[in-house]
């Protein structure tokens, strides 16, 4: 009887022993796969400048997620990037739209030609997605009319059954928001 009690201890023992060590191989294997993973998506989706987004999202109002994520899609992070339209640095604005937020803000130290200075592209760029959200207070609307200008979405909204009309400005507002929600998760834990 003893025997056969130290043998039910055994296997009892046993197995315990093997869920615990299926039950740690199983923690390191997917806290492994999902550090992997984190820093994988990290560098697909990075993430510069965050004290100027974070000091221009607070001062205007908005996510530094959706900021981040309008950065990402417009230049890459690339303070040096320009469009063959015309628009500049890393939130991607033309001359024109810069000169106005300049007057908007008061901003007398504005030089158009350091439109592409990362801290005055940010903050340009922000306070131009907050006047738009003022202006929509539709996500998709404000995406839009920062990719399309401001004529188009008007226009489209005066048109009766809102659309977008260019697939240009279309894929931009689905990448935008994406990509906003991965920075949520990545960086801002939404």
């Amino acid at each position: 009887m003893l025997e056969v009690i130290k043998k039910i201890f055994i296997v009892l023992a046993l197995l315990i022993l093997a869920i615990l060590t299926v039950s740690l191989y199983y923690f390191l294997f997917s806290s492994g796969i999902r550090h992997v993973y984190s820093s994988y998506m990290q560098f697909r989706f990075p993430l510069r400048y965050q004290e100027q987004i974070d000091k221009y999202s607070t001062e205007f109002g908005l996510e530094p997620a959706l900021v981040s994520a309008v950065i990402y899609e417009e230049s890459r992070f690339n303070p040096y990037s320009n469009s063959e339209r015309g628009a500049i640095g890393l939130m991607q604005l033309l001359p024109e739209t810069a000169e106005y937020i300049s007057r908007k803000l008061k901003d007398k130290a504005f030089n158009p030609y350091k439109i592409a200075d990362i801290d005055q592209n940010i903050r340009y760029g922000t306070y131009y997605l907050k006047y738009l959200d003022d202006k929509y207070g539709d996500l998709d609307r404000v995406l839009a009319a920062y990719n399309a200008g401001e004529g188009n979405v008007d226009r489209w909204i005066t048109e009766g059954d809102y659309q977008i009309k260019f697939e240009e400005t279309r894929n931009f507002v689905d990448r935008v928001k994406k990509s906003r929600s991965i920075y949520e998760k990545l960086y801002f834990k939404k």
